[in-house]
Protein backbone atom coordinates (compact mmCIF):
# COMPACT_ATOMS: atom_id res chain seq x y z
CA UNK A 1 0.00 0.00 0.00
CA UNK A 2 1.34 3.40 -0.93
CA UNK A 3 1.97 5.75 1.97
CA UNK A 4 0.10 9.03 1.78
CA UNK A 5 2.24 12.09 2.17
CA UNK A 6 1.35 14.80 4.64
CA UNK A 7 0.97 18.33 3.38
CA UNK A 8 4.32 20.08 4.09
CA UNK A 9 2.58 23.05 5.70
CA UNK A 10 0.57 20.72 7.94
CA UNK A 11 3.85 19.04 8.95
CA UNK A 12 5.24 22.45 9.98
CA UNK A 13 2.14 23.02 12.11
CA UNK A 14 2.57 19.61 13.74
CA UNK A 15 6.22 20.37 14.49
CA UNK A 16 5.27 23.72 16.02
CA UNK A 17 2.57 22.08 18.15
CA UNK A 18 5.12 19.53 19.35
CA UNK A 19 7.48 22.35 20.35
CA UNK A 20 4.61 24.05 22.21
CA UNK A 21 3.74 20.91 24.18
CA UNK A 22 7.40 20.40 25.04
CA UNK A 23 7.52 23.96 26.42
CA UNK A 24 4.41 23.32 28.50
CA UNK A 25 5.79 20.10 29.96
CA UNK A 26 9.06 21.80 30.95
CA UNK A 27 7.13 24.71 32.44
CA UNK A 28 5.07 22.44 34.67
CA UNK A 29 8.15 20.48 35.71
CA UNK A 30 9.76 23.80 36.71
CA UNK A 31 6.68 24.71 38.73
CA UNK A 32 6.83 21.35 40.45
CA UNK A 33 10.40 22.01 41.56
CA UNK A 34 9.42 25.47 42.78
CA UNK A 35 6.55 24.00 44.81
CA UNK A 36 8.99 21.53 46.35
CA UNK A 37 11.22 24.47 47.40
CA UNK A 38 13.98 23.33 45.04
CA UNK A 39 14.48 26.80 43.67
CA UNK A 40 17.83 26.33 41.97
CA UNK A 41 16.48 23.46 39.85
CA UNK A 42 13.27 25.39 39.17
CA UNK A 43 15.23 28.43 38.03
CA UNK A 44 17.37 26.39 35.64
CA UNK A 45 14.37 24.67 34.10
CA UNK A 46 12.28 27.84 33.80
CA UNK A 47 15.23 29.73 32.35
CA UNK A 48 15.43 27.05 29.64
CA UNK A 49 11.68 27.33 29.11
CA UNK A 50 12.15 30.99 28.24
CA UNK A 51 14.69 30.05 25.55
CA UNK A 52 12.38 27.33 24.24
CA UNK A 53 9.49 29.80 23.98
CA UNK A 54 11.65 32.16 21.96
CA UNK A 55 12.75 29.27 19.73
CA UNK A 56 9.15 28.14 19.12
CA UNK A 57 8.04 31.68 18.27
CA UNK A 58 10.98 32.09 15.89
CA UNK A 59 10.07 28.78 14.24
CA UNK A 60 6.51 29.98 13.69
CA UNK A 61 7.66 33.32 12.28
CA UNK A 62 10.32 31.76 10.04
CA UNK A 63 7.83 29.30 8.56
CA UNK A 64 5.04 31.91 8.39
CA UNK A 65 2.62 29.71 10.30
CA UNK A 66 -0.90 31.06 10.48
CA UNK A 67 -4.28 29.63 11.31
CA UNK A 68 -6.67 29.52 14.22
CA UNK A 69 -4.93 27.01 16.49
CA UNK A 70 -1.41 28.18 15.60
CA UNK A 71 -2.25 31.84 16.22
CA UNK A 72 -3.88 30.97 19.55
CA UNK A 73 -0.78 29.00 20.54
CA UNK A 74 1.52 31.85 19.49
CA UNK A 75 -0.49 34.33 21.59
CA UNK A 76 -0.27 31.95 24.55
CA UNK A 77 3.51 31.67 24.17
CA UNK A 78 3.93 35.42 23.85
CA UNK A 79 1.84 35.92 26.98
CA UNK A 80 4.06 33.44 28.85
CA UNK A 81 7.08 35.57 28.00
CA UNK A 82 5.67 38.56 29.93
Amino acid sequence: MEKESIDPFKQLEFDFTEKFYSVQIKYYIGLHYANENQYEEAYLILHNVQADIEEALEYARKNKLKGGKVETTIKELEQDMI
